[in-house]
């Protein structure tokens, strides 16, 4: 796997910036790739994928302020912040199925476009397209408090 890729490439060494390359490219695609459904694991998965991820650092031999440095994120974030970009994709592109789909909020003073609904189930309620709705609400009722804030 690759956590024995990784600990040969630095024996025969490779420098760290090399090596964070190969996570990248190794790693994260994998992440970047399933991270709608990712989002919406249980936390013990989330506390594996995370345990994951600082055996990978550990390995090539960075910390926090390492990696900060190199703009990678903690698996958690990063997942989220993924699937923020595919959410503003997809809200983008008026032909996408979710947005053609999606509820339209229909009242006069409306600030969010859809309407989100209420779950019933954690599950649902933490799924992809719920979970980063109602981000996407909070923080654009939050842009427009902002906004009017400015304009008294």
């Amino acid at each position: 796997p690759v956590e024995f890729l990784l600990k040969q490439l630095k024996l025969n060494g490779w420098s760290t910036p090399m090596l964070i390359c190969v996570y990248r490219a190794y790693c994260l695609s994998h992440f970047t790739y399933s991270a709608v459904m990712l989002t919406s694991t249980s936390a013990a998965a989330k506390y594996e994928m995370n345990a994951f991820n600082s055996r990978l650092w550990r390995i090539m031999g960075i910390d926090d302020q390492t990696a900060g440095s190199y703009k990678l994120l903690p698996i958690a974030e990063f997942i989220d912040h993924v699937c923020e970009q595919t959410l503003n994709r997809i809200m983008a592109d008026p032909n996408h199925p979710i947005t053609s789909c999606q509820p339209r909020n229909l009242r006069l003073n409306a600030r969010f476009p859809f309407q989100t609904r209420k779950a019933n189930k954690a599950a649902y309620h933490n799924s992809f397209l719920q979970k980063f709705l109602r981000k996407l609400r909070n923080d654009s009722n939050s842009q427009n408090a902002r906004a009017s804030l400015y304009l008294v």
